[in-house]
């Protein structure tokens, strides 16, 4: 039996990932925004006791491109150009959440080249550059 003490990010992560019923209240606690971001993608089950106010703009990004179905819990307050940039070229769906006024030139070109029916969005500011 391996001392759950003796273990703590990704190694914790794919132990619990592994075996399931090693989780605990007292385990889930310890977990850190990133630990929670590897076992959401691959145990969403999770998701129930998942603490989403310690996710920054880029643990939602990494999750929502693998689970799209925790967007409810998203703060999209929280992501950056960059991660909206990321997050639509995978995740279109999402689109109408996005702050396109706040998106930086090269990440609107970046959505654009793999979805240039954005092209519309583009914001004013970016016209006259």
């Amino acid at each position: 039996m391996i001392d759950l003490k003796n273990l703590s990010g990704k190694a914790l992560t794919d132990y619990l990932i592994e075996y399931p019923n090693a989780v605990t209240e007292n385990i889930l606690k310890t977990l850190d925004k990133e630990a929670w971001t590897r076992l959401l993608i691959k145990a969403p089950q999770w998701g129930k006791f998942s603490p989403w106010q310690k996710f920054n703009g880029g643990c939602w990004v990494r999750l929502l491109k693998q689970q799209p179905q925790f967007a409810k819990f998203c703060n999209w307050g929280k992501l950056n150009s960059a991660n909206w940039s990321e997050l639509l070229r995978t995740q279109i769906q999402f689109a109408d959440l996005c702050q396109w006024q706040s998106l930086t030139p090269c990440d609107f070109a970046c959505i654009l080249q793999k979805h240039p029916q954005f092209a519309n969005r583009c914001p004013e500011k970016l016209l006259d550059l």
